[in-house]
């Protein structure tokens, strides 16, 4: 399908007849662009997104495991303290 003919789908029969093909082509173009622009922007938004989930995920299991660690250290120290006060 050429340009003109998506103009005049767009514009309509009626209209597109008094039109030229540069002004169909133009009008075509920035209805295009404007359709397009707000799904580019959507899937940018979405794979952001996606990123930050996975970021936060990633995040969350290191402080987990830091978590896990300290309580591990905690617990062996006052194990310590407990066989250092009982000899």
């Amino acid at each position: 399908m050429c340009i003109p003919a998506i103009g005049a789908a767009i514009v309509g029969a009626k209209a597109a007849a008094g039109m030229s093909a540069g002004a169909l082509a133009l009008v075509s173009a920035s209805t295009v662009a404007s359709v397009a622009s707000p799904l580019v922007g959507y899937a940018g938004q979405r794979r952001m997104a996606k990123q930050q989930a996975a970021y936060q995920a990633q995040a969350s299991a290191a402080e987990r495991q830091r978590f896990l660690q300290e309580q591990t250290s905690i617990r062996m120290r006052q194990a310590q303290e407990q066989e250092d006060c009982g000899s």
